[in-house]
């Protein structure tokens, strides 16, 4: 070596993304800072960087910089993804330890007989539950792309048992305790017309752990808020394209005795008309979401589809894109509790198992295992050929019901 070789790096702190040899990024989950190289000579520098037995250094030589693309290499600089040292002035060179993702608990790494060792353990994946206490005969067919998106059960996905018995949810609460869970979502049907609401106070009384929300639909207000006590929190679903007056809404939400920090109003907007109507005091807490109806792709397609912008609009840390790559953090760790016993990760996936016959253990273990949703991730052909396949938040219940892997127009 002789004094015009330089150490070259990447900062321990930077994702990159390589999909093909002439199509790279680099990303730097500390401040947000991307680059995007199409240059062979550095794309095959960062390529080398990663090559376990160079411990996240390599040498280059001055010809070798000069071939660089130099305005290129002094933007990565600047931008503090990655580094040239002179070795002349560090002689020895430097080991850099750049972030590997390497679960122990991987469940694709883990095989029948260390899964049966994990015990207990398993349960602890387990971190909210939407138990569905009752069915509602009344729903029509053509709410099922409406009910897929909303906290509710589909039509024909109950089997023919109308109310959820008491004694499984006792069941299902005690062993679910060595478990990370503290929500628990109760929902209908018309949760009104559950028979047992005595017995479920007596044991959720129980479990104090865990905090209880109710979720119905604006229309059962009064109903709901009249018949239980404030040991519940309030999830009040509004979907504006079915109300006439939403300003009548508002009037009655602003007159419940219930303290306001109870409630969440969780209201699907269907087009951006829908969004300047639905203003709620500053008091309430409000979860805007979008509904597609079948008929408002365009709306889908301004107000949801991810644009570059959106993606790198916050920063991204390794850890949330390293959880990109292994799971969904939409969907895991949730369990859907219907009111024959069965039991599915959302309203629109496999059957896993039923209570009736089966520990909530075995249950968590078969979602991890044939993965219907909780190990879902954004790794479809279109996704693969992205430079942001995993700044992306994981794919989630739109992307099933437009029947697309992707919510954006980048590729």
């Amino acid at each position: 070596m002789n004094d015009t070789n330089y150490w070259f790096y990447v900062y321990p702190n930077i994702y990159v993304k390589q999909v093909h040899r002439e199509k790279m990024m680099l990303y730097n989950t500390d401040t947000g800072a991307v680059l995007h190289s199409a240059n062979l000579v550095f794309n095959d520098w960062v390529r080398e960087v990663h090559i376990a037995e160079n411990l996240g250094v390599i040498s280059v030589s001055e010809e070798a910089v000069e071939t660089c693309d130099k305005e290129l290499l002094e933007d990565a600089i600047k931008k503090k993804l990655v580094n040239l040292q002179p070795i002349a002035s560090h002689p020895l060179k430097p080991v850099n330890f750049l972030p590997i993702l390497n679960l122990q608990k991987d469940i694709e790494n883990i095989d029948d007989e260390a899964t049966e060792l994990m015990g207990d353990d398993i349960i602890s994946y387990l971190s909210e539950l939407n138990i569905f206490l009752s069915l509602d005969d009344g729903l029509l067919e053509e709410w099922d792309l409406i009910l897929r998106q909303l906290l509710f059960p589909i039509r024909g996905s109950i089997g023919q048992c109308k109310q959820l018995d008491p004694f499984i949810i006792e069941l299902l609460l005690r062993d679910s305790q060595y478990s990370i869970m503290q929500h628990v979502n109760f929902v209908g049907g018309n949760l009104a017309q559950y028979s047992y609401w005595g017995k479920l106070r007596n044991i959720l009384s129980s479990f104090p752990q865990y905090n209880y929300h109710l979720w119905f639909a604006y229309t059962e207000l009064e109903q709901i808020t009249g018949l239980y006590a404030s040991d519940f929190f309030y999830d009040i679903i509004i979907v504006p394209c079915f109300i006439d007056d939403m300003e009548e809404v508002k009037d009655r939400i602003m007159h419940l005795s219930i303290r306001p920090e109870k409630v969440t109003l969780h209201v699907y907007m269907t087009s951006e008309e829908e969004y300047v109507a639905s203003v709620f005091p500053d008091n309430y807490s409000v979860c805007i979401r979008p509904l597609y109806t079948g008929h408002n792709l365009d709306f889908f397609k301004k107000n949801v589809f991810l644009k570059e912008e959106d993606i790198l609009g916050s920063v991204i840390g390794m850890r949330k894109i390293f959880c990109n790559q292994k799971l969904n953090s939409t969907f895991f760790g949730v369990l859907n509790v219907y009111p024959d016993g069965s039991v599915r990760a959302t309203n629109d996936t496999a059957v896993l198992g039923n209570l009736c016959q089966d520990d909530i253990k075995s249950i968590v273990y078969r979602e991890l295992s044939a993965n219907t949703a909780w190990r879902q991730i954004r790794n479809s052909t279109i996704c693969d050929a992205c430079c942001y396949q995993y700044l992306c938040p994981p794919p989630g219940i739109y992307e099933r019901i437009l029947e697309r892997d992707n919510l954006c127009d980048l590729i």
